[in-house]
Order: structure tokens, then C-alpha cells, then sequence
């Protein structure tokens, strides 16, 4: 039998995120409804709570462009439950340190956004064969925008000979509490999903 191709219709998906209309579905979907994939696919479903705000949205956009929404939607929530995944089988396996790397600015003008990944991947590549991160840009008044990569890696020892600019390391025991675990599950999947990061993607240890 032959296997069915998807269609993805780029210019829809750059139409419906230009407009923020997945961030309005989200907010009047219920989490539930997320996880189930059928329920997107099958059109439009609506609960007597949230009918008029669905049928403005239908009004205004249009069911193709709700149904692109929630695609959207339903790709976010699999890329973050992914990496939270992942996350939680290294916080199992053993002891695993929360790293920042931050470069300098002379890096950041004399290097591309690729070329400083590939700086993150090797530096991480030497430390662990199991590691995730992910890029983020800095909001605070003394580092407004700049970028930065966090990291968990699955080790007691991390060099702090980082090349490239400034470190932070945290260790994480799996004696933690429920809690304090949950926080650096959080903090990774939080900064991956910000709308700054622009949705770029992972650096994962294969």
C-alpha cells in the first residue's frame, strides 16, 4: 500500500503564525484535546463553552486557517514533550549538570549563528555522549538579546574551559526533589518554545 504524503502548505502556516491565530485556538483549546491527534484532523469540534469564541474565529479566518492552527499547535506540544522526554530519561540514567554557554561579543560579530552551534555541539560532544540544548537570547538589561545556549548533559564533570565567552554550570542529583527537578525540565522547554528563539531547533546527542 502506498504510503500517503502530507501536504504542507508553507505559506498558510507563515499566514496563520503572522496573525498569532495558534496562540488565539490555544488559548480556548482544552490541553486534553492537544494530546489527540484525531480530534484536530477530524474538523472542527466545539463545546458549548467556547462556541462564539470559535465561530468568530471561523468567521473572520476561515476552518482552514483554524485547522492550521492547531497543526501548529499539535507540532509545539510533540516538540516540547520530545525534549521533556529526553530530559527525564537522562535525569534517570544518573547525575547531569545545567549549563549555560554565553559568547563574548568579539565571537559574536566575527562568527555566524551556525558556526557558533557547531561551537556548542563540539564543546558539548567532549563533555558527554548525551546532551541536549537549545538557543536563547538574553532579555535582561545587561545582556539584551544576546545569544546563549542552555544545555543538560549527562555527567558529574564539565570543563570550564569554554573558548568562546562565559559559563554557568548547576548540578542536578537524581536524589532532587520532584521539584527541583521539574525546574530544569521547565527551564529547557520554556526557553524552547519562547517566541525569540524563533522555534530554531534542538542540538541533541545522537
Amino acid at each position: 500500500m502506498k504510503k500517503r504524503t502530507r501536504f504542507i502548505d508553507y505559506k498558510l502556516k507563515a499566514d496563520v503564525m503572522r496573525v498569532n491565530l495558534h496562540k488565539d485556538v490555544k488559548k480556548i483549546d482544552y490541553v486534553e484535546h492537544i494530546k489527540n491527534r484525531a480530534y484536530y484532523e477530524d474538523g472542527i469540534v466545539m463545546t458549548n463553552k467556547y462556541d462564539d469564541l470559535y465561530v468568530d474565529l471561523i468567521m473572520q479566518y476561515g476552518i482552514k486557517w483554524i485547522r492550521e492552527a492547531r497543526k501548529i499547535n499539535i507540532a509545539s506540544y510533540k516538540r516540547v514533550q520530545r525534549l521533556k522526554d529526553r530530559i527525564t530519561s537522562y535525569l534517570n540514567l544518573g547525575q547531569c549538570i545545567f549549563a549555560t554557554l554565553t559568547f563574548r561579543d568579539d565571537v559574536l560579530q566575527s562568527t555566524t549563528e551556525k558556526q557558533r552551534r557547531v561551537m556548542v555541539s563540539r564543546f558539548l560532544k567532549g563533555c558527554s555522549d548525551k546532551y541536549v540544548a537549545n538557543i536563547d537570547y538574553g532579555n535582561d538589561d545587561r545582556f539584551t538579546h544576546r545569544e546563549h545556549y542552555h544545555a543538560l548533559v549527562l555527567t558529574d564533570y564539565i570543563s570550564d574551559v569554554w573558548d568562546y565567552g562565559f559559563t554557568w554550570f548547576e548540578r542536578i542529583h537524581r536524589t532532587d526533589s520532584e521539584t527541583a527537578v521539574a525546574k530544569y525540565i521547565s527551564k529547557l522547554c520554556n526557553h524552547a518554545i519562547k517566541d525569540s528563539t524563533k522555534r530554531a531547533c534542538y542540538i541533541y546527542s545522537r
